[in-house]
């Protein structure tokens, strides 16, 4: 996986926990 995907999802992974 390519980290600027793995950059996407911890994005959006932080929008979704906040």
């Amino acid at each position: 996986m390519s980290p600027i995907f793995a950059s996407i999802i911890l994005i959006f992974a932080a929008f979704m926990f906040t």
